[in-house]
């Protein structure tokens, strides 16, 4: 007897069901869901994972796309097991920052020379808290610190005191012109100004 596989759970406890578009429709006695014998079977929970994460398609696109839905794909990404981040201990030049998506936040140390993620924490606000813990987590794995660069949040300095410190390219400029204008009127605000401008990264 051909007995008919699931192509969502895998199981072969699978009985017709009717037709579709012409197309034989199997329902799952195991998972109780349907699916057309013609159909292929649906990607791995990890490859929908990397496409919201990578592709940067949102839960609607991917639901459509492969006909699940939004809470589905919730369900799935809530069960993907991500590897453990592999350390290699060694001098770096930090970058940190927080980035909001919403109603949360990400604070993320970055190795900016090798553009590899160390330390990552979600957050509801960017509370100096946070980089604090992250700094005190990268020193215990054996991590140092040769400069550290951020952005205008008050309070960054003295979590950092004792690493070379300064504010990043953006909110460098972002700062001097806020007191500057971008139309000062004084001989010493315009050539501050040009300095500020003739700075590339």
């Amino acid at each position: 007897m051909n007995r008919k596989q699931c192509l969502h759970c895998g199981s072969v406890a699978c009985v017709r069901n009717g037709f579709q578009e012409g197309h034989q429709v199997w329902k799952c006695k195991q998972c109780k869901k349907k699916f057309q014998a013609n159909k292929t079977a649906p990607p791995l929970k990890e490859e929908l994972f990397c496409l919201y994460v990578f592709n940067k398609q949102t839960l609607a696109e991917i639901g459509g796309e492969f006909r699940l839905r939004t809470k589905e794909l919730q369900r799935f990404f809530d069960e993907v097991v991500l590897p453990k981040k592999k350390h290699t201990p060694r001098p770096v030049a930090l970058c940190v920052d927080t980035t909001f998506f919403g109603s949360f936040g990400v604070v993320v140390f970055r190795d900016q020379m090798k553009k590899e993620n160390l330390w990552w924490s979600f957050c509801a606000q960017e509370w100096t808290l946070y980089y604090e813990r992250g700094k005190n987590e990268l020193l215990k794995l054996g991590y140092t610190f040769t400069s550290v660069i951020t952005d205008g949040l008050p309070g960054l300095p003295p979590v950092f005191s004792g690493i070379p410190f300064q504010y990043c390219h953006f909110h460098a400029k972002k700062n001097i012109t806020k007191y500057l204008t971008k139309n000062p009127k004084t001989d010493a605000g315009l050539a501050l100004l040009a300095l500020m401008n003739s700075i590339h990264l």
